[in-house]
C-alpha cells in the first residue's frame, strides 16, 4: 500500500466511526424519556385541562417514584403551575383519577395505559398556544369526539 492509500483508508475509517457515534447519539437522545408528568383528576372529571404559569400562586409538582412529576387538577380544569419548564422537556403524559383508576393516554409521548376504545375517556394532548401574554398548554380527558371538538374550539383544526 502506498502512503496516499493509507491516509485515505484512515480518513474513511475515521469518518465511519464519527458517523456511528453521531447515529448512536441521535438514536439514544430521540428514544430516551426523561420523566413522566401525571395528572390526578377528580373521579368524575371529563373536560379541558388548561395549564398556565403563575410563579407566585402556581403549584409545584410532587415527585413520585423517582421519575413522575404529579399535579392535582382542580374541578375547574385550570392548573396553575409555578413553571411550565417541565412541559417543554421530552416526557410522557399520564393521568389517573383520585380513586386510583388509570385513564388511557392518547397524549404525544405517552407510556400510559393504552387506548382500547375511542368512545371512552382518555388523556389527549391538544396543543400549546401563547395567548393574552401567557403560555397555555391544553390537554383534555374525553373521548375522540371531545378531543376533536376542543381542537376546533381552540383553533387547532
Amino acid at each position: 500500500m502506498t502512503m496516499p492509500d493509507v491516509k485515505f483508508k484512515s480518513c474513511r475509517l475515521s469518518l465511519l466511526a464519527l458517523a456511528g457515534c453521531f447515529l448512536t447519539l441521535c438514536l439514544t437522545s430521540c428514544t430516551s424519556k426523561n420523566f413522566n408528568i401525571r395528572f390526578i383528576v377528580p373521579d368524575n372529571f371529563n373536560g379541558l385541562i388548561v395549564i398556565t404559569q403563575d410563579e407566585n400562586l402556581g403549584l409545584e409538582p410532587r415527585l413520585v417514584d423517582h421519575d413522575i412529576y404529579q399535579f392535582d387538577v382542580p374541578n375547574s380544569g385550570l392548573l396553575q403551575v409555578k413553571s411550565t419548564e417541565l412541559f417543554h422537556e421530552y416526557h410522557f403524559s399520564l393521568a389517573k383519577r383520585q380513586d386510583g383508576s388509570l385513564i388511557p393516554s392518547l397524549a404525544r409521548g405517552t407510556n400510559g395505559k393504552p387506548i382500547v376504545d375511542y368512545d371512552l375517556p382518555a388523556l389527549h394532548s391538544i396543543g400549546t398556544v401563547y395567548k393574552d401574554n401567557q403560555l397555555r398548554i391544553y390537554y383534555c380527558i374525553g373521548n375522540d369526539a371531545d378531543y376533536h371538538n376542543y381542537r376546533k374550539q381552540l383553533g387547532f383544526e
